[in-house]
């Protein structure tokens, strides 16, 4: 992944509970001038020291927030914070797009096996 640090404004640093635990995990949101998510890490695939690494390296505004968060108090205050693969409209266009190209196929195979 590479990111042009040009497209970064700033920085956030957050701690947020994972579900169903007691354990916050820092998350790191670098977002454009408009706010928009430009790059986004977790230290559930991250340690922390490398995502502390990563912002001081980005060498913009970071600001960081030390009390823990949950899930949903973090999307709300950073609903860019979501990846498009967390995005539910997303996620529901694209089920209903394989659940219909799955469709498609078997009435496909059975068209041809059953003319067969």
């Amino acid at each position: 992944m590479s990111v042009e640090r040009s497209r970064l404004d700033r920085v956030f640093l957050n701690r947020v509970y994972r579900t169903g635990s007691t354990e916050a995990l820092t998350q790191l949101l670098g977002v454009d001038a408009m706010g928009r998510r430009v790059l986004g890490m977790n230290a559930l695939f991250w340690t922390d020291e490398d995502i502390q690494l990563i912002a001081d390296a980005l060498e913009v505004q970071t600001t960081v927030d030390p009390t823990p968060l949950s899930r949903r108090e973090y999307y709300r205050a950073f609903p860019t914070a979501r990846g498009w693969y967390l995005s539910r409209p997303l996620v529901v266009v694209a089920t209903l797009s394989v659940a219909i190209l799955l469709v498609l196929v078997v009435l496909t195979l059975e068209r041809v096996v059953g003319t067969a």
